[in-house]
């Protein structure tokens, strides 16, 4: 199957007329049921052969979480893409948890939603910063990690939490109480909004990918102690924000026209992030063109919203007609337009699991609800 691309997220492009590779990596160290599951459905669908990488290392680090595995998750990957060549930056990744991803969707729905969370991204980033930030620094989405509904391992008053994007859910999509704590005490995030990045589940093409777990893995050898990738990978998503907001000060405090108008200084963005969390990224790359999947259109991250689901029997079309009344969910199907060609990574392997190019249907029915088609991932 062959892929095409967005070069900046929002138009097609060409590189060097070489068509881009899709490239599955499942961190897993040994074997389980799970992982079996994980390889299978991602066979079931026509993905390429996946690549397992850290199999049979030991993670047993009594100080560190997993024992050492969410580091190596890091190593591993960092690994893996330091030895592509840098013409093959175009081509996508596709990493998940080996222990707890199902796939459901096939891979060309994938990436037409990478491509499209992209450039709404990429339309909110230019409203932002301003198309003179974005041109100048070279600011557009190339990631987009899984998401989840809290800020798990931060307080309200760290970047983590507080200087990442908005939901771009919609303010009521749990109705009047969406993003507010009920008092459910099972799961007092059940009408959150997903906001915050999970680890679960990335895609990205390999050049940005490189430069987020060069930098990653730098961070893990620094701070050693605690050992994980969620941690690590928040942090970078929150310094990202907060440098943009930085550039974006600078212009608008360069601007002539800004200051004859005072209009920088009734900014509300100004007054939401810290100035010594501003301060602090100064004269840094922090760009990793980093963003979320907000409406778990790729991957569903279950943690804190076990209840945005339901287990169902696909015949039984009473179960199905009751769920979604109560969810409000559109039941009409719809055709994806999948303009877009995608060749599978060349394998290196020998045998049935080789990958040959193929064409891919141009139309596939998916169903409307993100929720309920995406990867489902048991993280946590």
């Amino acid at each position: 199957m062959q892929l095409s691309y967005y070069e900046d997220g929002l138009e097609d492009a060409e590189t060097d007329g070489k068509p881009g590779y899709l490239h599955l990596l499942i961190p897993a160290s040994k074997p389980d049921q799970n992982l079996c599951k994980t390889v299978l459905s991602a066979g079931i669908l026509n993905y390429p052969a996946p690549r397992l990488l850290n199999w049979n290392q030991r993670f047993e680090d009594p100080n560190l979480v997993a024992g050492g595995s969410h580091i190596g998750k890091i190593s591993g990957i960092k690994a893996y893409l330091d030895g592509m060549d840098v013409a093959r930056d175009s081509d996508l990744v596709l990493m998940v948890d080996g222990y707890d991803v199902w796939f459901q969707l096939r891979p060309q729905t994938i990436l037409d939603r990478y491509f499209g969370i992209n450039r709404r991204a990429n339309e909110r980033i230019r409203k932002e910063l301003g198309d003179e930030v974005v041109r100048q620094h070279d600011i557009h989405q190339q990631i987009v990690f899984s998401c989840q509904k809290r800020c798990w391992l931060f307080s309200e008053d760290d970047p983590e939490c507080y200087a990442v994007p908005q939901s771009s859910l919609p303010h009521d999509i749990y109705g009047p109480e969406t993003d507010t704590d009920i008092g459910d005490e099972k799961n007092p995030y059940i009408k959150f909004r997903q906001r915050f990045l999970n680890s679960g589940v990335a895609i990205g093409t390999v050049g940005a990918m490189r430069k987020l777990f060069t930098e990653a893995m730098v961070r893990a050898e620094h701070d050693p102690n605690f050992g994980s990738d969620q941690k690590i990978f928040s942090q970078l998503f929150a310094e990202q924000e907060v440098a943009r907001e930085a550039l974006r000060q600078q212009s608008l405090s360069n601007s002539w026209w800004s200051r004859l108008t005072s209009s920088a200084y009734s900014d509300e963005r100004i007054g939401k992030f810290k100035k010594e969390h501003l301060d602090a990224v100064q004269g840094k790359d922090l760009e990793f063109g980093l963003g979320v999947d907000y409406e778990s259109s790729i991957g569903l991250a279950t943690v804190f919203a076990e209840d945005d689901t339901e287990w169902l029997t696909p015949s039984n079309k009473e179960e199905l007609d009751q769920a979604n009344a109560v969810r409000a969910i559109d039941t009409q199907k719809a055709d994806l337009g999948t303009s877009s060609r995608m060749l599978l990574e060349p394998s290196h392997l020998s045998g049935p699991l080789n990958a040959s190019p193929y064409r891919a249907n141009k139309h596939g029915p998916i169903c409307r609800s993100s929720l309920m088609c995406g990867l489902g991932s048991r993280r946590q």
